[in-house]
């Protein structure tokens, strides 16, 4: 009876060491999976910003392919007009020699009638 009340608490011992070892893996596992939960809620957060700023980015990218279409709108309009005025300047410039031509002729035709 001794010897099967020895073997019963070796074995009673036995179960208690790998019940107390489960129990560090258990801890150990548990620790690791707090670890893990931080590292993904602090990389969620950092996501979270990611999107934001590129959200940001795509808005203020927008602002300015718009803001760069309206200045070519304007540069646009700006050489149609200095076309229009060159074509003005040229016109009014024809019209000039014409006048000139006309006081020319004019002032040689009193030049030979005074003569």
């Amino acid at each position: 009876m001794n010897n099967y009340n020895e073997i019963a608490v070796k074995k009673l011992g036995d179960g208690l060491e790998q019940v107390t070892m489960q129990n560090a893996v258990a801890d150990e596992s548990s620790a690791s999976f707090i670890d893990l939960f931080d590292t993904m809620t602090k990389l969620q957060q950092v996501l979270s910003t990611f999107i934001q700023d590129f959200g940001k980015i795509t808005e203020d990218s927008a602002l300015i392919q718009e803001r760069t279409m309206d200045f070519a709108a304007i540069v646009e309009q700006s050489t149609a007009a200095v076309e229009e005025l060159n074509a003005t300047l040229t016109e009014l410039t024809e019209e000039q020699q014409q006048i000139a031509t006309y006081i020319n002729e004019t002032h040689e035709e009193a030049v030979r009638i005074r003569n």
